[in-house]
């Protein structure tokens, strides 16, 4: 047979026309108005949602009816699985409510932040696609109920719809425009090892090879084009790695003291002895020539790559001031080394041999950078300062950031912004590089705030949080869009060296790479963020 269904506003029931006989039937049962009504693919059955929060189901033969969901939000979205067994409704909860029709069990699903406004299956049946009010477009595989973001939406999506093949879905905004995603383009996960407080994560300026520390001896090097990876193993206990801007060597140093060198295919080139205890910090220099190591005794060496050869740049340290952080300069001249519970930084020009500079602060030094041209060096410290130096160790900057000391600072990359990021904050704080000035914070986390990165054009900064999400962040309009899938805190975050991923590494023992897939420029990224419609109070 074939009906018509159809709901008038403000009125809680469905009138249903059997269309080969002309009859009327008065489906009545909501107890409000009814906003939503779908039949199943065979046309078998009838669902419908509304603003008395429930979801029922009826036999469109017989006009019985008996409620699937109820204490629900007002419905929002309603749809059929292509079977048929399964109804799915939105409402203006942030959840999802997945129902099996024969057995009324009730699966939820959890991710938006927002309500959501339209639905869709796959035509095969497996996945899910969902809009809502939190600007995100998420895909969901009904098996295991898990979903990832594949895109953004500039304003609220009114229909979602899968092309035949499944490989494309359309959606249709109150802006006017249509935007299509790529459902094989969802969030790339990794299995990572369990990391520590200076594993490290690191790109190769191609951005193919990506790399971590880890624990029980062992670093890893993953091959992003096949999403591969390596196990580098050899060391004892926590394991520190670092690759070469060019992606063709790496280096892993571990509790034993020694530092290995490889190549991208896991080839061992050279084990480099001769700290005394655990290696803590590695760095290249920016033509991969030289590696700078540290030890937990204080030490620092400067490593001629293809020879092995050593030079030693600081000996062994009697206070135990240990190197945790080493940074080289744009042009590969000078290093810097900061140490736990060091009140200095040190800084080497490696053209001249000399002992290094002191740069003094009155906190324990947490964090160091270049400036992006490479003159000038900015430091974090406990006592709630941030200060930048030039190469010839004269202060140029002292700004009081207040809060419980500063754990991480960052240039932007036309070095005028400072990006700072401080203990157990929840927010990431601004300042005019030249004049100190505060400018307005970066505050939409409900956790503390674990690490910041920012992309190569500096519109965008990412940030990783205890709250178990990422946030991107166009830096004009101070806006975020929230990443979801960690499921415990987010310990670092980086951008790809082509700025089309953000990469975060989280306590769950993953590594997740989002597609950056906001718009480029600064005028249509704007334009994005200020069509989103607020969700409804």
């Amino acid at each position: 047979m074939q009906w018509a269904a159809v709901t008038a506003f403000n009125e809680p029931v469905v009138r249903l026309w059997n269309l080969e006989r002309g009859e009327l039937r008065v489906l009545a049962g909501h107890s409000a108005n009814v906003t939503q009504v779908t039949f199943s693919p065979r046309g078998d059955l009838l669902a419908t949602g509304g603003d008395d929060r429930t979801v029922r189901v009826w036999d469109p033969r017989t006009g019985q009816g008996r409620i699937l969901g109820e204490h629900l939000g007002p419905i929002t979205a309603l749809v059929f699985s292509p079977d048929g067994q399964t109804v799915v409704a939105a409402s203006t909860e942030p959840v999802l409510r997945s129902w099996n029709v024969a057995t009324g069990q009730l699966r939820e699903l959890q991710g938006h932040q927002g309500r959501v406004g339209a639905l869709a299956f796959s035509p095969d049946g497996r996945f899910l696609a969902s809009s809502g009010y939190d600007r995100s477009v998420r895909l969901w595989e009904l098996s295991t109920g898990k979903g990832e973001s594949i895109g953004g939406a500039g304003a609220n999506l009114l229909h979602l719809v899968f092309s035949p093949d499944g490989r494309r879905l359309a959606g249709a905004g109150l802006d006017g425009l249509v935007r299509v995603y790529a459902t094989t383009l969802a969030v790339r996960v990794l299995q990572a090892p369990e990391v520590f407080s200076y594993s490290g994560l690191g790109f190769s300026s191609d951005g193919r090879w990506l790399t971590t520390g880890g624990l029980e001896g062992k670093a890893r090097l993953w091959d992003l084009s096949t999403d591969t990876g390596r196990v580098l193993s050899g060391h004892e206990g926590k394991t520190v790695a670092a690759l070469s801007r060019d992606g063709r060597w790496l280096a892993s140093g571990g509790e034993e003291g020694s530092v290995r060198l490889w190549d991208t295919e896991g080839k061992l080139l050279h084990v480099l002895e001769g700290h005394a205890r655990h290696v803590t910090a590695l760095a290249f220099s920016p033509d991969g020539r030289s590696l700078a190591s540290a030890s937990w005794t204080g030490e620092v060496r400067l490593w001629d790559r293809a020879s092995g050869q050593a030079r030693v740049l600081a000996d062994q340290d009697p206070d135990q001031l240990i190197p945790f952080g080493l940074a080289f300069s744009s042009d590969g001249r000078h290093l810097a080394a900061v140490s736990e519970k060091g009140l200095a930084v040190r800084l080497w020009d490696l053209s001249t041999g000399e002992r290094p500079l002191l740069l003094p602060t009155e906190g324990f030094i947490q964090t160091a950078v270049f400036s992006p041209e490479g003159s000038r060096l900015l430091a974090g410290a406990t006592d709630n300062t941030v200060r930048i130096w030039d190469l010839s160790g004269t202060q140029l900057q002292r700004i009081h950031a207040g809060g419980l000391g500063v754990y991480q600072v960052l240039f932007s990359p036309d070095g005028r912004t400072i990006l700072t990021v401080g203990r157990n904050e929840s927010s990431v704080r601004r300042w005019d590089a030249r004049t100190g000035q505060a400018l307005a914070p970066l505050d939409e986390h409900s956790g503390k705030v674990n690490c910041i990165a920012i992309s190569a054009d500096g519109k965008r900064l990412a940030s990783a949080s205890d709250d178990q999400t990422v946030r991107l962040w166009d830096l004009e309009s101070g806006r975020s869009r929230i990443l979801r899938g960690h499921s415990g805190a987010v310990e670092r975050v980086s951008f790809s060296p082509d700025d089309r991923w953000v990469v975060s590494l989280g306590a769950d023992a993953t590594i997740r790479l989002w597609p950056d897939d906001l718009p480029s420029s600064p005028e249509a990224l704007r334009a994005w963020l200020e069509a989103v419609d607020m969700p409804a109070q």
